[in-house]
This record gives C-alpha cells, structure tokens and sequence, in this order.
C-alpha cells in the first residue's frame, strides 16, 4: 500500500473543480464566471504539470479575497443583485486564490471540503435547471471518489515521513499488484459508499421534504426578465432587443374535454394598459394600468374560486405550471369563469372589467386550473385615457395619420371612415370596420424588428409618431401601441393587452402541453365595438431580421419533457407531494393484494382435484429447480471470492473457477494460519511464505511446507486431485489443527 503514490489525486481535484465551475455557472447563467473559473483552475493545472508552479504571496491571497468580498457586498446592498448567487461568485474567487496560494494539505482541505462543495450549494439554491441536476449528480460521485483518493494521500504522506523507503528498494512486482489491486478496490470502496449515500439521500428526500417556506429563501430573489413580459409597456431608448428563451410555464388545454395538441394558436392574457403617457420625472412614454388592483377572492388550497355566474358549453380548460417571473400577473385565455389553485396563494385579486388575474409576489412555482369561455365582455373600461379633443391636441401626428383613408378606411365620396364616425367617445357601427382597417394597414405595410439601432433617433420626439411616420418598423409593442393609439385618438375605446402568444410551434408531443418562454411575450389590442370587445393583433408577419426561428426539434421537445418532469419531482417536492406518493403507494399496494387474492381464489375455483395436483407438483418442482440455482450462483460467487483470497484472480474466469475447486485445500490452509495471526504478506510467493514459518514445531512446519508444493503442483503442473484425494487433505488440514492447538497450550504452558 506504501508503494502506490497517490498520483490520481490531482488530476481528480482538478476534474472535480472544473464541474463545479461548469454546474455554478449554470445556475448563475453567466458566462463570465464560466470562463473565469475554467482558466484560473486549468491555467494552475498546467503550471504545476511543467513544474513552475509557485505559490502567490499571502499578502496578495488576502488582497484578493477582501476586494471580492467589498465587491459582494456592493452588488448586494448597492445594485440589490440576488445574494446566494453573489456569495457564490466570492465562494468561487476563494477557491481560485486557494488554489494558487496552495502549499500543502491543509489547502487542499479548505477545497474539498468547504469551498467547493459551497459553490456547488449556492448554485442549487438558485436553479431549477435540469442540466445542473445533472451536473451536480456527477460532482457527488466525483467528489467521492476524490475524497477516498486524498484520504490515501494523507495516509501515503504520513507513512513516508515515518519510515521514508528509498523508491529502487522497493519491488517492482509489489509496486504493479498495488497499483493493479488498489485501483479496482478505490473503485468498488466509491461505488459502494456512493450506493449507499444515495439510497440515504433518496430516503430523506423521500421522507423528510422541504417545506413550503425555506430558511434561506430571503436570500433568493426572482427578478423580471429584461426582456419578455413585463407589467408595463415602456418606449425609450432605440436600441436592439434580444429575445429571452427563459422559461415561464407549461399549460395544457382542453376545449370541451378534448385536449388541444398545439392546434390552436393562443392569447393568453396578462394583464391590461389603458393610459398613455410619460414616465413621471422622464420623457419616456409608456401604456399603463393605472388603477389599484381589486381587493379580490380567498383563494385556498384545490378549492374553486368562482368568478362569472354565466356557464356557457363552450369551454377552454387550461392547467398552467406557472414559474416566478417577477409579476403579480395569472395568464388565462379571456372570459373567465372559475380559477382553482393547487395551493393557498392568499387573495386572488379579478378585475371583471378587463377580465385578468393577479395574485401577491411569489418565490415558488405555482400550479392553477383556469375555466374560460374565450370570449371578451362589454364592459366600458374605466380608464378611457383622455377625451378624444385631448388626445388629439396631445398626438396630433398620430391623429392625422389615423385620418387617412388608406388607414382607417375610405369612406363613399372619398372621405375616410374616421371622418365620418366623428368624435363621439362611445361605440360606434363603424368602429370595428375601422379597426380592421387599422389593423391590416399595419400588418401589411410595416415590418417585424427587434433591432432599431440603424435608425433615426426620437430627438424628443414622440415614440409610436416615429414608428408611425418614420421608422415603420418595431415589435409587437410599437405595433400594438401605435393602434390603440390611433383608435383612443379618433374615439375609440381601445386598450393594449400583454400577455403570450402561443401556437404551434410552441407544442411538446412529450409532454403533450405549451411551453411557454419569454420570448413568447406578445401584446396586441381590444377595441370596444357594438358587440362588445373585440380582439386584434396588429403585429406584422413580414419580419425585417429575417426568420425569427425555426420549427422545434423532437430533441428539444425530449429535453423540455425531462425538464418538466424533473421540476415536478424534484424541485417542486414537499410536503404535499409526500403524501400524495404514500397515497399513491398504498393505493397500488391494496390493488395489487386485491388482484393477487382475486386471483388465487378464481384459479382455484376452476382448477380441479388433478389440476390442483399437477399445480402443487409444478410448484414444488419450480421451487427445487430455483434452490439448486441459488445454491449453484452461491457456490459460483464463494469460489470467486476463494480465487481471489489465493491470488489467481487474473486467470480466465473458467480457469479460475476450475483452479478454484482443485486448491481449495489452500485456501482453508491460509485461513487457518491467519486464525493463529499468521498472515502471508502481498508481496511473498506461497514458498517464500512457507519458508518464513520455520519458527513453527517440525511437524507442522513440514506439513505447511508439502502443502504448499502440492498448491504448485496443482497451480502451475497441471495436476488433478480426486475426490478421495481431497477428502485425505481434509483430514491433513484437521490434524494440523490440532497440532497448532496443542502448540499454543505448550506455548502458553511454557510462559
């Protein structure tokens, strides 16, 4: 065992710190702190490989450390970033300063033991991510194993500042069966140590779920994403926005009890922006929703919140798996009728005016069944902007525009609709034909773009008078803005509606639901008719960039359904989901004793007196055959084992077994020397072992002596020994027991 170096170490560490790095930034999604970690631990990898390695000052170590952790405390308190993932960006700076300040073992320690596994924990306290479950499944079994190594490292070092042994005095021969020998058993050691941590972990995950609040969730924060929905639509700077693929939610839909299998393309409502106007303090515009949420419903627990006395036949059934997006917003397919939540989310506040959902700040996922009928009411919107007279003087570029025959429509005599209308603020016949028109002049004559930095700057101009007069291209939010504006300018009662826009594309065959993401975030307008509300997209198909993404791959589908399932299972696992898979079990449990009971009775209601015969002669002959089996698996694993004890364990395996049977006299002949505390050390033949007992009476040592010759003869000559040769080594192996017995009283009557 001292002659093996330990050499596996690093390189393992090395390995374990790279995933470790890779799993964080995972969790953190930063590249940065990827690229970082990787050049810090392969840049000292490679340097201690060459040899000029050379440890940093501890001056400079300390330096170090206090700037990472003045800049933490910065991003914390100053820039409010999300604090776990800012101690473990300063978990992953200590590490890298320890590693080029690293000395001795005591270094290696704080590593292993502290610094990494931290990193690894910070960044699960922050990540639903099914890739860095998995990462975090190879750096345990990683970490295992380099644990065991370090142990043999600590003990190698020990050992040699003991009795420090000259490398040319060792055996070479020793030196190969050890390396050849502890390997495997490093190997086995961290299989079975990792099967067993395993099945503990399994078990307190199983029994022991988190709670629905944890200990640490003050110290993690879900912010908005910069892109994709947002409670509000702002227009401000002209720059290029890039589309956040962050997931949101999965949904499934029925309509009248069918399930939509990404038939139908999807509006699924947010929340509503009324009001128009400027950021106050700024000249930012942006559309709002001025008004105070409603004071809202109870909502407990799986009980159903009815929120519409009508029930209508025609009926959408949507069950979304809602992930914390920093909005107060439920999205729902409009008309809702009743909204059932999987857990207590406190009040549910309903505004029947514009028909949305919003519930308090959450930090868990959420699972909610929404009932609707699809259909818009006719409710007058409580925040109409300002009167029409007003939003003219306030627009009166976007007025004009919206005059236009070719935009609003053209009227009999070569007048445009809007004209004929007039200024009257509530429906009107026409308003739906001139919301038509509206709508198809933007779809057919702007385009689609997520990048406006090619183009002209506001200048203090009025942004949605720039994409209507000047730039002629935006998203969905110039798109929508622009028309609801134009309609509020002319009388219209209209509002912009955020939300996301699904469809086929967005549809998992796994796992036969929507995937919504960010980028799915879509607002488009309502425009009050004489028929009530009704719905428009305003947004262009002609794509200025280009195609905005292609059809999604049954791979990509295959990854979202693991990722579903393991949020479901995994991340979302508590209390409640504790009791359901013991319900679950029990459940299968009594069904399976009901069915083997049933059975057992009807088979033996139809089996006759000869069948019953024929059937316990089956069994009982299926149950000798299956002993004689066991017992020869048994006998197969004993001789293995012997094998291996005798030192033949490198022979074909039915070599081996054959060997196994013929010098079994041997083995019982070791056991029984090292019950007397008499063992054969690794690196002696069995002559050079035998030769070493000369110490023993005559007797016994000439016994010892010719059975280990007759262990060549049968190892290396090829020779067979009969049954009642084996049964006369039997009877040698009990008379030198004897002899060694009554050696030892001799011994001990002599002291």
């Amino acid at each position: 065992m001292m002659s093996y170096d330990a050499r596996h170490f690093r390189p393992t560490a090395y390995l374990l710190m790279l995933i470790g790095v890779i799993g964080y930034a995972i969790a953190a999604e930063s590249f940065l702190v990827l690229a970082v970690g990787v050049i810090g631990v392969l840049s000292n990898a490679l340097l201690v490989r060459s040899g000029r390695f050379k440890p940093i000052p501890r001056v400079i170590a300390n330096g170090v450390t206090l700037l990472a952790a003045g800049y933490g405390y910065y991003e914390i308190h100053i820039l409010e970033q999300v604090p776990v993932l800012e101690i473990g960006k300063f978990l992953l700076v200590m590490q890298l300063v320890k590693l080029w300040e690293l000395r001795g073992n005591r270094d290696w320690v704080f590593i292993l033991s502290l610094l990494s596994p931290l990193l690894m924990v910070a960044g699960l306290m922050n990540t639903a991510s099914i890739w860095f479950g998995i990462s975090l499944a190879v750096y345990l079994c990683v970490w295992l194993y380099c644990c065991l190594l370090f142990h043999l490292k600590l003990e190698a070092d020990a050992a040699t500042a003991a009795l420090p042994v000259p490398g040319e005095k060792s055996s070479p021969e020793a030196f190969r069966q050890d390396q050849r020998g502890l390997g495997r058993s490093m190997r086995k050691l961290t299989l079975a140590m990792g099967i067993v941590g395993a099945a503990g972990a399994i078990t307190v995950f199983v029994v022991f779920p988190r709670g629905n609040s944890g200990v640490l969730g003050p110290l993690q924060q879900f912010h908005a994403s910069l892109t994709g929905f947002s409670d509000s639509v702002t227009f401000g700077d002209v720059n290029a926005i890039q589309q956040n693929h962050e997931r949101v939610a999965y949904v499934k839909v029925w309509h009248n009890g069918k399930l939509v299998e990404g038939t139908e393309t999807l509006l699924l409502r947010g929340g509503t922006l009324d009001v128009y106007r400027p950021s106050r303090g700024s000249t930012t515009w942006q559309w709002i929703h001025p008004a105070p949420l409603p004071q809202g419903y109870p909502a407990a627990a799986g009980k159903t919140v009815p929120l519409s006395e009508d029930r209508p036949t025609d009926t959408w059934r949507q069950e979304f798996t809602l992930w914390p997006n920093g909005s107060h917003s439920l999205f729902a397919l409009p008309g809702v009728i009743e909204f059932t939540p999987t857990e207590t989310v406190g009040r549910l506040a309903y505004s029947p005016i514009d028909d949305t959902l919003h519930v308090g700040a959450r930090r868990d996922r959420l699972e909610y069944t929404v009932i609707s009928s699809n259909t818009l009411g006719d409710a007058r919107s409580e925040f109409f902007g300002l009167l029409p007279a007003e939003m003219r003087r306030q627009h009166p570029a976007v007025y004009e525009f919206a005059r236009r025959p070719e935009v609003s429509g053209a009227a009999t005599g070569g007048a445009s609709l809007a004209d004929r209308r007039g200024t009257r603020d509530e429906p009107s016949p026409l308003d739906a034909q001139i919301a038509d028109n509206i709508e198809r002049y933007l779809q057919t004559n702007f385009q689609y773009t997520l990048d406006l930095t090619n183009d002209e700057a506001l200048a203090g101009r009025e942004p949605l008078e720039m994409f209507l007069t000047r730039w002629k291209k935006g998203h969905c939010e110039y798109f929508a803005g622009a028309m609801a504006l134009m309609c509020q300018t002319l009388g219209i009662q209209s509002r912009v509606v955020i939300g996301f826009k699904i469809g086929d594309d967005d549809y998992n065959d796994f796992t036969h639901s929507y995937t919504i993401t960010q980028a799915n975030a879509h607002a488009w307008v309502e425009v009050r008719t004489t028929d009530g509300w009704k719905t428009f997209d305003p947004t262009s198909s002609r794509d200025a960039d280009g195609p905005r993404g292609g059809a999604r791959t049954k791979f990509k589908q295959l990854l979202e359904f693991l990722e579903f399932h393991y949020g479901n299972a995994v991340i979302a696992y508590d209390t409640e989901s504790r009791e359901g898979v013991l319900s679950w079990l029990q459940a299968k449990v009594a069904d399976l004793t009901n069915k083997v009971s049933d059975t057992a009775t009807s088979v033996g209601d139809r089996l006759s007196d000869t069948s019953r015969t024929w059937l316990i002669a089956v069994i009982a002959l299926g149950s000798i055959v299956a002993i004689s089996v066991i017992r020869a698996i048994e006998r197969r694993v004993a001789l293995m084992k012997r094998a291996q004890r005798i030192g033949i364990e490198s022979l074909p395996q039915e070599r081996r077994i054959r060997l196994a049977e013929q010098l079994g006299f041997y083995d019982d002949l070791l056991q029984l020397l090292e019950d007397r505390r008499i063992t054969r050390a690794p690196q002696l033949t069995p002559l050079e072992f035998s030769r070493s007992l000369a110490f023993l009476p005559t007797d016994v040592y000439d016994t010892v002596l010719r059975l280990t010759l007759l262990f060549y003869e049968v190892r290396f000559g090829g020779a067979q020994l009969s049954a009642g040769k084996q049964k006369h080594l039997r009877a040698v192996l009990n008379r030198l027991k004897s002899e060694l017995d009554q050696a030892n009283i001799k011994a001990q009557t002599a002291h």
